[in-house]
Order: structure tokens, then C-alpha cells, then sequence
């Protein structure tokens, strides 16, 4: 009687740990099913998180504040390239202190689309690889290679160019100096296909007489904005 009793016991509690797992399962599928329910009765609303889950830039648990923030025109069938911006505007820059719209807009002068001076477009890479750069380098803080072929520029432009970014960083927001060149050294070594990703020779040394020229008018850009 005691091993009929513990056998019907124990398939008693096994179904009872089966039927909890199941319940568990359900209850959480219906409170995501819950969250997102309203998408279904708005057709604009639903082709519109279709269009931003296209995007790796995208976080689901967003898509309110996003709705209700930027009143999206609801048509497109993905994301144009302000859209884009726009979300990586209001992420976290999780490389330094600077805030993420000013890092933007400092690096904004290497898009080919733009209105700027012909002597900040020293260093012009595409929209595409404009916004691959922001995300890996300052949302993700990753080491991957986005071995990106600039349109126009050369390695002496480019050292320029991120040594004023190095130096703004430490001036105007209080970034450590000691230490830290190498990261920011990193930020061009792996995003740009030219450089030897272990070459930390340091970027500010043998500048040509054009990059020193560029730095110059980086610093008068980045004094009136």
C-alpha cells in the first residue's frame, strides 16, 4: 500500500510540475500577446513595427515612446536613413561621457551628404557606414570590424579627425586623458579597412600639412556649434 500510495504521489506532483510549466508558458505568451494586442487593430501602427523591426537599431520595448515622440508618418515600407538617426539620437552613448547627439553631430562632417564647407569633408564615408559606425563604436562599444572604405580621405585625415574628437572629449566633458588614447585610437582602427587594427602609434604624431589644416577647421567648426 505505502509504494502504491508513493507512486501515485510522486505522478501526482509530476503532473502537478507539468501542468505549472504549461500554465507558466501560456501566462507569458499571453502577457506579450497582451503588450503588443493593440498593434493588431491599427494597421498603420502594425506596418509600422514591421518596418522598424527591420532594423538592428530597433528595441521592441521602445516602440511606444517612439510612436508617441516623433508621430511617424506610417508609410514607408522601411527605414530612411533621418529615421535611423533619429533613434540613434536617443540612445545611450556607451563609449564616453559625451552626450549622443553631440557625438553625432561632431562626426556628421564625414557624411558625403552634407552641406558642410569643402574643408571639413576631408574624410567622406556613405550614409550606410555613417550609421554602422555611430551604432558599433557608440551604442554597442564593440571591437567589430566594420572595415569601411571611405569615399574620400586618407589615413593622416583620419588620425586628425578623431584626435579633435579625443581632445573634445577630454576638454569639454571631462574624460580622463591618462591611459584612454588607445580606445579612442581604437574607434578609427576598427572601422576604417586601411589601418592595421595593432597599429596605436599615437594619432595626434606626423600629421600632414592638409590634416593639420582640417584639424584646424574641425576646432573652428566645433567652437560655433
Amino acid at each position: 500500500m505505502t509504494y502504491i500510495l508513493s507512486s501515485s504521489l510522486i505522478a501526482a506532483v509530476s503532473a502537478g510540475f507539468v501542468f505549472l510549466l504549461v500554465y507558466g508558458f501560456i501566462a507569458a505568451t499571453v502577457k506579450v500577446e497582451r503588450k503588443y494586442a493593440y498593434l493588431w487593430d491599427d494597421k498603420d501602427l502594425f506596418m509600422e513595427f514591421l518596418k522598424l523591426n527591420k532594423s538592428e537599431l530597433f528595441n521592441p520595448e521602445e516602440f511606444d515612446q517612439h510612436v508617441r515622440r516623433d508621430k511617424v508618418e506610417l508609410k514607408k515600407n522601411e527605414l530612411d536613413f533621418d529615421e535611423e538617426l533619429l533613434i540613434l539620437k536617443n540612445q545611450t552613448n556607451t563609449f564616453n561621457s559625451v552626450p549622443m547627439e553631440n557625438v553625432i553631430q561632431y562626426f556628421d562632417i564625414m557624411r558625403e551628404n552634407t552641406d558642410h564647407p569643402e574643408k571639413l569633408k576631408q574624410v567622406q564615408i556613405s550614409d550606410k557606414d555613417f550609421i554602422r559606425f555611430i551604432k558599433a563604436r557608440f551604442v554597442d562599444n564593440s571591437k567589430i570590424h566594420l572595415d569601411i572604405a571611405h569615399i574620400k580621405g586618407n589615413k593622416s585625415s583620419i588620425k586628425a579627425l578623431f584626435y579633435n574628437f579625443y581632445v573634445l572629449s577630454t576638454t569639454l566633458y571631462g574624460e580622463a586623458k591618462t591611459d584612454t588614447q588607445p580606445s579612442y585610437v581604437e574607434l578609427y582602427l576598427y572601422s576604417f579597412s586601411e589601418f592595421d587594427k595593432l597599429n596605436y602609434s599615437n594619432f595626434s604624431d606626423a600629421l600632414t600639412e592638409p590634416a593639420l589644416a582640417f584639424r584646424k577647421a574641425i576646432r573652428d567648426f566645433t567652437k560655433m556649434h
